[in-house]
């Protein structure tokens, strides 16, 4: 989370080596599916405990599931929690039923992968090119 006016103030980050020391740093797991989906499911009751509504996302690289967590993300979750502050259990369901708890401006996406055709140089192509040139320069005939 960043702030509007201060761009360059970074409030919140979150990845999923964060929750590795309460799993026995299993690395294998942070990879995983269900692991990021706890990650979202946490980012959600955190935002909505310190009452933040309006962000901006911004994406590192490229996403894997993205569209997926994002939907987590959006939707309300059915089980109630305790927030700290309140004495009595948030429904989340109850309260964003009809509209969702969040809105977001913008999305960045920052350092993505090409996936078109694009044709990179090899390595060895410009050595081979001027191999080709001497050897064809220098062809003694016998």
């Amino acid at each position: 989370m960043r702030n509007q006016k201060e761009i360059n103030y970074n409030y919140l980050s979150l990845s999923p080596g964060m929750f590795l020391k309460f799993y026995n740093n299993k690395r294998p797991l942070k990879r995983s599916k269900l692991f990021k989906l706890l990650v979202v499911k946490f980012l959600r009751k955190l935002l909505i405990a310190a009452g933040v509504v309006h962000f901006y996302v911004i994406v590192r690289r490229s996403p894997t599931l993205f569209s997926e967590l994002f939907k987590k993300f959006m939707t309300p979750d059915i089980n109630p929690y305790l927030l700290p502050g309140r004495k009595s259990d948030y429904d989340d369901s109850a309260h964003n039923l009809t509209k969702s708890a969040f809105s977001t401006y913008k999305f960045i996406f920052a350092k993505t992968k090409f996936f078109g055709t694009f044709k990179d140089r090899r390595r060895g192509r410009l050595k081979r090119k001027i191999a080709r040139r001497l050897i064809k320069k220098n062809n003694i005939l016998d």
